[in-house]
């Protein structure tokens, strides 16, 4: 596999296609079936990622929590980052697509086991109300999504969870999106992703009756991001005046550089923003936290950490 010289982030996919049929989505019918990939091809691709001078590994899947589920052995996503963070020695290994179903006590006991596993949880729950999430064909409930929570928070203390929510499903009324949006106010994910419904051609949900007007989803969007503000804000203020890892991506035009904690994934979530010094894109360093703006950290590098 190809590596682009002074690369430090890598994806690495362990599965392909998706069994769940979820009755917005259109993936099943384009990539297939789940197919996971054997642990043999994955640690070696892994090996190979390190050696090239990866240093953060973000695994990902349509379904990461179904992996091993069609292999000819008991071994699951459980045993593979046991045997991969054990195995090679990566700074972080991030996981992105988890559905709430398959994350489990011995999961999380694993992600506590290795201190290289980051305690993000990429968790899409899509809804909260239980008959939207009956018609979206989404195998878990409202009782349920809170009990992960729960169990994540319980077991990883200093978990952070991004979850992703569609507003304006087929037939969601303006009391099921307050319901949802109070729903969201009381699990506080420190990570969230709004979108509007879209009708992807050839799922059942395209022709369901009661599609909801643009402008209505555009503003119920526009209300959950609102909020999301303000509970992003209360994790990133909590880390003023204490010290975190950051990994550098890049130094902008401007010359202030752009990094990462290990509560924020690439491209998707906030940054932290350091103007006081020149650090090296692709190292890790300590920084103290000054400031919080939204999203953002603002931050002082310490010293170098490992790269």
């Amino acid at each position: 596999r190809y590596v682009k010289k002074g690369q430090t982030t890598e994806y690495l996919k362990i599965s392909e296609g998706c069994d769940n049929h979820c009755t917005y989505c259109a993936i099943p019918n384009i990539r297939g079936r789940h197919r996971s990939r054997s642990p043999e091809t994955i640690l070696k691709e892994a090996q190979t990622l390190y050696d090239s001078g990866v240093r953060e590994l973000i695994l990902v899947a349509q379904n990461l929590t179904q992996y091993g589920v069609d292999l000819d052995r008991d071994y699951d996503l459980a045993d593979l980052l046991d045997e991969l963070a054990g195995r090679i020695s990566f700074t972080w290994i991030r996981l992105l697509y988890m559905y709430p179903e398959g994350i489990d006590e011995k999961l999380l006991d694993v992600i506590n086991r290795h201190n290289n596993i980051c305690p993000y949880f990429d968790m899409p729950i899509q809804h909260t109300e239980d008959e939207i999430l009956h018609r979206m064909g989404r195998r878990i409930d409202k009782k349920e999504i809170y009990g992960k929570v729960n169990l994540i928070r319980k077991k990883c203390p200093d978990a952070v969870l991004r979850t992703t929510v569609i507003a304006g499903f087929p037939g969601e009324s303006e009391a099921q999106f307050d319901a949802m949006l109070q729903t969201l106010s009381e699990l506080k994910f420190e990570r969230l992703g709004a979108f509007a419904y879209s009708q992807e051609e050839g799922t059942p949900a395209a022709e369901m009756p009661d599609q909801i007007d643009d402008d209505v989803k555009e503003e119920r969007v526009r209300q959950i991001y609102e909020q999301q503000e303000a509970i992003s804000t209360q994790w990133s203020t909590r880390w003023i005046d204490q010290e975190m890892t950051v990994l550098i991506d890049e130094i902008d035009e401007n010359g202030i550089a752009i990094g990462r904690t290990w509560g924020d994934a690439p491209e998707i979530d906030g940054d932290v923003i350091i103007e006081t010094s020149q650090p090296e894109p692709g190292h890790f360093y300590r920084v103290k936290i000054v400031d919080a703006i939204g999203f953002d950290l603002i931050g002082e590098v310490i010293n170098e950490s490992t790269k």
